[in-house]
Order: C-alpha cells, then sequence, then structure tokens
C-alpha cells in the first residue's frame, strides 16, 4: 500500500493567474498613479520597405515631425520616397479634440487623399490657388483675373493657328484689349495632358455648373492622355457644382485624387482614414490608445 497521493499529471498547487486588480500588475500600477486609456493618432506606413512602420504621440509629446532629418520624429525614408528633411508635421490638439497636418515648407509638398481607401473626406471645396492631381497630372486653381487673361490669350493663339478672324462670333481685334471683367466665383484650370506637353492648357469651369469629369476617356470633359506607366481611369475624378461652390471628387479611381496643402504651412483637420503623400510615401491615419493623465 503506497502512502504518497496518486499522482494525476497536474500539479498539485496550480500557479495562480494574476488578475487585473492584483497590485502587481501593471495596468493597475498605472490607474494607480491616475493614468488611463485615451483615444490617439496613429500614422502607419501604407507602402514601401517600411510598410507598416507606426508612430504615435506620447504622453507629453502633441507634435510629430516627419522628414529625413535626425531630429524627426519618423525617419524611416529611403531615397526613393523623395521626401524632404522637414517635410511635414502633425499636431493634435487636445482642447477640441482634432488633428491638424501641416507642411513644412517641402520641396514635393504634402498631399492628402480625397474619397478613397475608407477615408470619411469624401469631397473637397475648391478655391483659388489650390492644387490638386489625378495620377501624375497636376491641376492648378486659377483665380478669376489671372485665368480669363490667360484662357483669352490661348483662344485667340488657337484662333490664329486656325486663321479665323472672330471666336465664337466675337470679332478677333476685341480680345487684344484684354478680357471682359469676370465673375468672382469663376474659376479655371491650368493643366497638362500629359508628360511631352510643353504649353499648359486652360480649362474655364463652365458657367452653368455642369459636371465636368477628367480622365482618359474621350467622353471627359477634361481627357488626360495615358502613359506607359499604366495610368488609364477612364474618369478619374469629378468636378460639381453645388449652391454655387464647385467641390472636388474622386470618381472610385484606383490612383486617387490627391489635394496638396498649402504652401504657406496653413494646416488642415485630418480624420481617421484619411490618406497623406509625402513624396512617394504615403501614410494611413489611424485610431489607437495611449496612457495620458
Amino acid at each position: 500500500m503506497s502512502l504518497g497521493r496518486k499522482w494525476t499529471g497536474k500539479p498539485s498547487c496550480p500557479r495562480r493567474r494574476r488578475k487585473l486588480t492584483d497590485t502587481n500588475s501593471f495596468f493597475f500600477s498605472k490607474m494607480r498613479t491616475g493614468w488611463i486609456f485615451s483615444d490617439t493618432v496613429i500614422l502607419v506606413r501604407a507602402n514601401g520597405v517600411h510598410k507598416g512602420k507606426s508612430v504615435k504621440f506620447r504622453k507629453n509629446k502633441r507634435k510629430l515631425l516627419f522628414g529625413t532629418d535626425a531630429s524627426c520624429d519618423y525617419k524611416r525614408f529611403t531615397s526613393e520616397d523623395k521626401a524632404s528633411r522637414h517635410h511635414f508635421s502633425v499636431v493634435e490638439d487636445l482642447n477640441n479634440g482634432t488633428c491638424w497636418v501641416k507642411d513644412e515648407g517641402s520641396s514635393r509638398g504634402t498631399w492628402i487623399m480625397v474619397g478613397r481607401e475608407g477615408s470619411k473626406r469624401e469631397a473637397m471645396l475648391i478655391i483659388p490657388n489650390m492644387m490638386f492631381k489625378c495620377g501624375k497630372i497636376n491641376f492648378h486653381v486659377l483665380p478669376p483675373e489671372n485665368g480669363a487673361f490667360l484662357f483669352e490669350e490661348q483662344e485667340t493663339k488657337k484662333m490664329l493657328r486656325e486663321g479665323g478672324n472672330d471666336i465664337d462670333g466675337v470679332p478677333l481685334e476685341s480680345f487684344n484689349q484684354g478680357p471682359e471683367e469676370e465673375d468672382e466665383n469663376q474659376l479655371f484650370l491650368q493643366y497638362r495632358p500629359d508628360a511631352l506637353s510643353r504649353e499648359p492648357l486652360i480649362f474655364k469651369l463652365p458657367e452653368d455648373g455642369a459636371d465636368v469629369r477628367i480622365g482618359t476617356s474621350e467622353d471627359c470633359e477634361i481627357r488626360i492622355v495615358p502613359d506607359d506607366e499604366g495610368y488609364n481611369e477612364s474618369t478619374n475624378s469629378v468636378l460639381s457644382c453645388i449652391d454655387g461652390k464647385w467641390i472636388l471628387q474622386d470618381a472610385d479611381s484606383g490612383n486617387g485624387t490627391w489635394v496638396k496643402l498649402s504652401s504657406s504651412g496653413t494646416p488642415l483637420e485630418i480624420n481617421y482614414g484619411d490618406c497623406i503623400l509625402c513624396g512617394y510615401a504615403r501614410f494611413k491615419v489611424r485610431k489607437g490608445k495611449v496612457f495620458s493623465t
């Protein structure tokens, strides 16, 4: 007869699991010192060799600087990314619960995507002097005074090449006196349809507010020439006039529609789901958790 206990394969005194209320747990120690979890913005690299790498705000740091300089918070850029030393920054405003992105004087600019990849930014208001791009084609929004002059000059040169004496029934001599006073809400787009175009084209947004489609299709009001790198979006973007204001929207394209931030350093509010372009590097704005007081 054996006096010892029968071996069951399990320890006689199993290790006690550490609970959330244990005083030696990390979370409880932070709770005792007044730390809590709070929402914060996380920027995640969406392409390149560093895809998936992220950076977020810390306890006492509410500004993130992106660039190749050693002082930047995120500096994992390669030479192919074409990022500047100080490219852009993201600032979190705890008082209003908002987050802002600002260009830091970069050479290639900072761009934000419109209406793709789950972004809440479905449209952008078109204003003078702003810039957006479809694929690799940049569009510059001209104010009425500059756009009207360049548009009339373009139409005059076109008529001279065709050998005519009038434009839409108006004598050619009248255009030499300069354009008439334009509506302050009238906007013009300056662009090059392909990389080989030497002289930019001027497109006048229709006064009746009809939609303007941008793409490679012949049905588009603004036609882009397909390139050798595979860009062939039949309809990339759409400009719509709503209540007298022109709105830029993406037409569910594969390349997306990008709006350039102001080079003067004017910040733009960003939301979860936005996508930021820095040179050729893309960052997704996501929600995360961080300890704060």
